[in-house]
């Protein structure tokens, strides 16, 4: 968590009334996604603390794209849950709060497929066999992407839920992630 100081202000509205300001950090707003055109966000007090947060569902966050451990860390954890799905409620896969949250957080996008299709319009990339296929060829953002894609289709729009092979797509995915980020130290824990 970063941490930055700074002072309350005192002003005053055009009608007389007193108000309080402070200011943050511009790198923080933007990484919030917070523009000129889009500001709302949602102020919580828990009488000691003052959290800022952006409304639930309030439109895209672009942040840069996370350290490699970072990224690390939570490839290997969904690894673990994709290969363990069976004992795991459906939910967690589904609910935007888990999986599409931390994707997001980490610099991924929701691009409906369009930066692993772009590099590879010959493979059905969505296919179990397809992203074996291609999956030595794809780098860290592309594929974060394209797991972002993948996730949204079956949390959103199939019908039926995930099959066998779906899970195992994810799978083989998570296991590219995790090598394509993996620290030097740890290569004898995650090889091939």
């Amino acid at each position: 968590m970063k941490k930055s100081k700074t002072k309350i202000f005192k002003g005053t509205t055009p009608s007389g009334h007193t108000k309080l300001m402070l200011t943050v950090p511009k790198a923080w707003v933007a990484q919030m996604g917070i523009k000129q055109d889009d500001r709302d966000v949602v102020l919580y007090f828990d009488g000691d603390i003052i959290t800022v947060q952006r409304p639930e569902l309030s439109g895209v966050k672009v942040v840069p794209l996370a350290s490699k451990s970072r990224i690390f860390s939570f490839a290997v954890r969904w690894l673990e849950l994709f290969k363990n799905h069976k004992n795991i409620p459906e939910y967690l896969y589904t609910d935007h709060r888990f999986l599409g949250r931390e994707l997001s957080d980490l610099g991924f996008i929701m691009d409906c497929g369009g930066s692993i299709n772009g590099k590879f319009p010959d493979t059905n990339t969505g296919s179990l066999e397809g992203l074996k296929s291609i999956i030595d060829r794809v780098e860290i953002k592309t594929l974060g992407n394209a797991i972002y894609s993948e996730w949204r289709y079956f949390s959103h729009w199939a019908i039926g839920g995930m099959q066998e092979e779906n899970y195992q797509w994810f799978v083989v995915a998570f296991t590219r992630l995790v090598e394509l980020t993996i620290p030097a130290n740890m290569d004898e824990y995650y090889s091939k």
